[in-house]
């Protein structure tokens, strides 16, 4: 379930806690900043349906995906020349070029974005699109997006999912897929640290721990047996769309754990009988 909150910054108490986590004291968090994020997409596209701010990488404009298409289709037939020949029975096919790894991919990809991102800039005089050298952390970003051993881009070519742009399986996975793919890890590489949304201030909704405690510890109440909760203690609740309480009035639809009717068995949290 996506969620259009994002922590954005933590504060911590300055005196650490008489408890301690692993063996250590720890400072727990004394204010929160949240990024809410306001879900308008009229001027953006391609993020998630939570995302209109570009959190994980910076989002095209509306109309800028066809510009882009366009491109994928040309380095389709530049990166993977030989198999775009064999489809169309060319008598050269044997000798054209065909990336063989996910790692080359993405490498001649990269070189290919970092010159579309110069050409406009006036010191820059380099006609060939793969004419220019990536950098020291642009490498080790190539290396990871194309061999990270938790999450990378091998699968595609290991089950043989590069396609031509246009002919789509049931999961989308062709080479436009692909090549969006490192579009928004090169532009998430390069995107200035204060352009990150988390410096949106406007977007920004600030939890003050402390208040939030006393103020759980003084209105709330137990939707089930009415009682108080214990300062400090964590409501259980089954409601995911709960609205935000008022300055002076307690959280509704909360309830104690031992009145959940919730009980521990060998296989795990079941209903109590």
């Amino acid at each position: 379930m996506h969620y259009p909150s994002t922590v954005a910054f933590q504060i911590p108490r300055p005196w650490p806690s008489r408890a301690k986590f692993m063996g250590k004291r720890y400072w727990p968090t004394l204010i929160t900043i949240w990024h809410e994020d306001p879900m308008d997409f009229s001027k953006v596209e391609g993020g998630r349906s939570d995302d209109s701010c570009g959190w994980s990488s910076p989002l095209l404009r509306k109309g800028e995906r066809a510009e882009w298409e366009k491109k994928a289709e040309y380095q389709y037939k530049e990166l993977f020349a030989k198999r775009a020949a064999v489809a169309e029975s060319k008598s050269y096919a044997r000798v054209c070029y065909d990336v063989p790894d996910c790692y080359t991919a993405v490498y001649w990809l990269w070189r290919h974005f970092k010159h579309e991102h110069l050409k406009g800039k006036w010191y820059y005089r380099q006609p060939w699109q793969y004419g220019n050298r990536p950098s020291a952390s642009e490498l080790e970003a190539i290396m990871n997006l194309a061999t990270n051993p938790v999450d990378n881009l091998q699968w595609a070519f290991k089950a043989d999912a590069i396609y031509p742009p246009g002919e789509r399986n049931a999961e989308h996975d062709d080479f436009l897929w692909f090549y969006f793919s490192v579009l928004r890890c090169y532009r998430r590489h390069h995107r200035p640290w204060y352009r990150h949304p988390r410096w949106h201030v406007h977007h920004w909704h600030i939890q003050f721990h402390p208040w939030q405690t006393l103020r759980r510890w003084l209105f709330t109440r137990c939707c089930r047996c009415g009682k108080r909760f214990a300062y400090g203690e964590s409501p259980c609740t089954s409601s995911w769309n709960s609205e935000r309480p008022g300055w002076f009035k307690g959280e509704k639809n909360v309830y104690h754990a031992n009145c959940g009717d919730i009980r521990v068995g060998s296989g795990g949290p079941v209903a109590a009988e």
